[in-house]
C-alpha cells in the first residue's frame, strides 16, 4: 500500500489509488452479479459537437490520434443499477454512413463514459460553399441485463463548410481569452492546405527549375536550393502572381475564411499573405526542402530551410511589387525578426503533415494545365508579367540567369541573427526548473519518461490490467499519478478517476475540457477539475501505442496557486513517449 500522508488530500491518496484499481478492474466483473437486487440503470446523455465541419481536413477528423473529434457523447448512469450493453453510433447527413457501434458492456450506478466520434467519410467532399447539415447520435442500451434494448436518437445541427473554408479558432467562447494564440488555435490545420504532391505544384516547380539550368536536386546543397528558390521567384513574378489584400475580418477567428490551395493561387495569379506563403512552402517542399509558416497578428510569412539548416524567410507579399528575390529575402528577415518580438505561432508544415494533418484529395487536372492557364518561361512569351523581369532582361528576351553562382546570395551580409528558436515550436514548451531527475517506466512496456525535482519521491503500483507510478512533492501537497493500461482506454481511465473524485473528494466540477491539448510530445485531452474538497486536479487523457494513458496531478487546497499550477504544467510537459 502507498505510504500514509500527513496532509488530508494525501491521507486518502492510498485509498484513491486502491479505488482506482477497483473501479477499473473489479467493478466491471463484480457488478453484474451484484445487480440482482432489482435496481435499474437510468441513462443521462449529453452530446457536444463542433459547430462547423471543415471538409478540407476530413482526413484529420478521421484520425483519432490527432484528437480533433467531431462529437463527444457523455453518458452518466443516475440509476440504482447498472446500464448494460451501451452502444453508440454516429452519422453526418450527406457525408457519412452510420459509424461502427462503440460498445460499453456495463456502466455502474454513478458511473460515466465519454465517447468521441472521429468520422470516416464515404468519399472526399468537394463542396464549394457552406451547407447546413445534421449530426445524428444513436444510443442503444439496457436497464437490466435481461431487458429489452432501448434506443434514443439525438440530433445536432452542424455547418458543413466548403472545401477551402478555414476557421482560425476552434475554442468555444468561454475558453477563448482573446490572445493571438487563442484566435488562431487551429493554425496547425493549415498544413492540410500545403500540397507539395499536387501535380500542379510539381509541374510549377519543374518549370521554374528549368531557369537554373540544372535538374532536380534543390535539397542537395544550399547553392542548388538557393538557385531553385530564386528561379521560383522569377518564374512567379514573370507570370504575374500578385498579393491580394485580405479583409479586416480575416484574422478575427470568428467566421470561416476562404484559403486557397497552391493550385488556386497559380490559377488565379493572386493570393493573400497566407495563400502565397502556402504556395511557396508547397513548392519548396516539392523539392524536399523543409518549410515553416509564421503567423503573427494580421500577417503570415514562409520560412524555407536550406539543406544546411539555414533559415530563409521570404516576404511573399512583395511578389506583386516585382522586387528581386534578394529584396524579398531581406524584407523577410526584417518581418520575421519583428514577429518574434510579439505574439506569433510557427507552423512546422513537415511535422504537422507527418503527424497526420495531410491535404485532402483534389480533383484531377490535365497534365498541361499550366500551359492552358497561360504560364510560360521568361523569354518564350505567354506570361502575365509586365516588361522587366528580375535580372534586368526584357520580356521576350533571354531568360535571366539565376545559375548556381547565385548573385547576390540571399543571406543578407552581415547575416542577421537566426530568426527562430533552435527547434521552432508554435509555443516553445516550458522547461522544468534545474536540479531535475528523469523517471522512466519501471515496467519496461510503454516507453515513457518524465523529469521531476530531485527531492521528489516515486512509488510504483502494478495491477492485473495496468500500471501506475505516483510521484510526491517533499511537503506532500502535490501528487503526479501516471496510469497506463493495454486493456483500458484513456476514456476508461477518465471514467474511473471521476468516480474516485465523486466518492472521495466530495464530487468535482470540470472547469476546462480541451480535447486538442498535449501531454509532452503527444496529443491529449486536458481536463481541469475543481474538487469538492477544495483541491485541484489537472488530468491529461490519451491513447498511445495501444495503451490508455493518463497523467494527473492533484494539488492540495493549501498549495493551490498560479505559481504552483505553472510549475506543475512545466513538469508535466517534460513527459515524453519514446525517450
Amino acid at each position: 500500500m502507498p505510504r500514509e500522508k500527513s496532509v488530508k488530500i494525501f491521507s486518502i491518496i492510498g485509498i484513491v489509488i486502491l479505488i482506482l484499481g477497483i473501479v477499473l478492474v473489479a467493478l466491471p466483473v463484480a457488478l453484474p452479479t451484484m445487480a440482482g437486487g432489482g435496481g435499474e440503470g437510468r441513462l443521462e446523455a449529453k452530446v457536444y459537437s463542433i459547430d462547423s465541419f471543415m471538409t478540407a481536413v476530413y482526413k484529420v477528423y478521421g484520425n483519432p490520434s490527432l484528437g480533433y473529434w467531431v462529437a463527444k457523447t457523455v453518458i452518466k448512469n443516475s440509476g440504482t443499477g447498472p446500464l448494460y450493453d451501451v452502444k453508440i453510433t454516429y452519422k453526418i447527413e450527406g457525408l457519412t454512413d452510420w459509424s461502427e457501434p462503440k460498445e460499453y458492456k456495463l456502466i455502474p450506478p454513478g458511473g460515466a463514459i465519454v465517447d468521441l466520434y472521429y468520422p470516416i467519410l464515404l468519399q472526399p467532399p468537394n463542396l464549394q460553399t457552406a451547407t447546413p447539415g445534421k449530426l445524428y447520435v444513436k444510443i442503444e442500451y439496457k436497464t437490466k441485463s435481461d431487458g429489452e434494448p432501448v434506443t434514443e436518437t439525438k440530433t445536432k445541427p452542424i455547418n458543413i463548410l466548403g472545401s477551402r473554408d478555414f476557421i482560425f479558432s476552434g475554442l468555444p467562447p468561454e475558453e477563448n481569452t482573446g490572445s493571438f494564440q487563442d484566435l488562431v488555435s487551429n493554425y496547425q490545420l493549415l498544413a492540410a492546405w500545403v500540397t507539395p504532391k499536387d501535380p500542379v505544384v510539381e509541374r510549377y516547380a519543374a518549370m521554374a527549375n528549368k531557369l537554373t539550368g540544372a535538374g532536380a536536386g534543390a535539397a542537395l546543397n544550399d547553392r542548388e536550393a538557393l538557385a531553385f528558390l530564386e528561379a521560383v521567384w522569377i518564374f512567379s513574378v514573370y507570370n504575374g502572381i500578385t498579393y491580394q489584400t485580405e479583409s479586416d475580418a480575416f484574422w478575427s477567428g470568428k467566421d470561416s475564411q476562404w484559403i486557397k490551395y497552391p493550385r488556386d493561387v497559380i490559377r488565379d495569379r493572386s493570393g493573400t499573405c497566407i495563400d502565397t506563403s502556402i504556395l511557396l512552402a508547397a513548392v519548396a517542399m516539392s523539392q524536399n526542402l523543409k518549410a515553416y509558416i509564421v503567423l503573427m497578428p494580421g500577417h503570415a510569412i514562409p520560412i524555407i530551410v536550406l539543406p544546411s539548416g539555414q533559415l530563409l524567410p521570404i516576404e511573399s507579399t512583395t511578389l506583386g511589387d516585382k522586387v528581386s528575390f534578394q529584396q524579398a529575402v531581406e524584407t523577410g528577415f526584417r518581418v520575421v525578426q519583428e514577429a518574434f518580438q510579439g505574439p506569433h505561432v510557427i507552423l512546422d508544415v513537415v511535422e504537422a503533415q507527418t503527424s497526420g494533418i495531410v491535404p485532402p484529395e483534389l480533383p484531377e487536372v490535365p497534365p498541361n494545365v499550366l500551359e492552358q492557364w497561360g504560364y510560360a518561361m521568361p523569354g518564350i512569351g505567354g506570361g502575365a508579367g509586365e516588361g522587366q523581369v528580375p535580372g534586368g532582361g526584357q520580356e521576350g528576351g533571354a531568360a535571366p540567369q539565376p545559375q548556381p553562382q547565385p548573385q547576390p546570395q540571399p543571406q543578407p551580409q552581415p547575416q542577421p541573427p537566426q530568426p527562430q528558436p533552435p527547434q521552432p515550436q508554435p509555443q516553445p514548451q516550458p522547461q522544468p526548473p534545474a536540479n531535475m531527475k528523469k523517471i522512466v517506466n519501471p515496467y519496461g512496456d510503454l516507453p515513457w519518461s518524465i523529469s521531476v525535482p530531485v527531492d521528489w519521491e516515486a512509488e510504483e503500483l502494478a495491477y492485473e490490467n495496468g500500471y501506475e507510478v505516483d510521484v510526491y512533492s517533499p511537503d506532500d501537497t502535490v501528487l503526479i499519478a501516471i496510469i497506463w493500461s493495454q486493456s483500458l482506454t484513456g476514456n476508461n481511465i477518465r471514467s474511473g478517476m471521476e468516480s474516485v473524485f465523486n466518492e472521495y473528494f466530495n464530487g468535482y466540477q470540470v472547469t476546462t475540457d480541451n480535447p486538442n491539448g498535449a501531454l509532452g510530445n503527444i496529443p491529449a485531452e486536458v481536463v481541469i477539475y475543481k474538487l469538492g474538497t477544495g483541491d485541484m486536479a489537472v488530468a491529461r487523457y490519451t491513447n498511445v501505442q495501444g495503451y490508455g494513458l493518463a497523467v494527473i496531478y492533484i494539488i492540495s487546497q493549501v498549495a493551490v496557486s498560479q505559481d504552483t499550477i505553472v510549475a506543475m504544467d512545466q513538469i508535466v510537459q517534460t513527459f515524453q513517449i519514446g525517450g
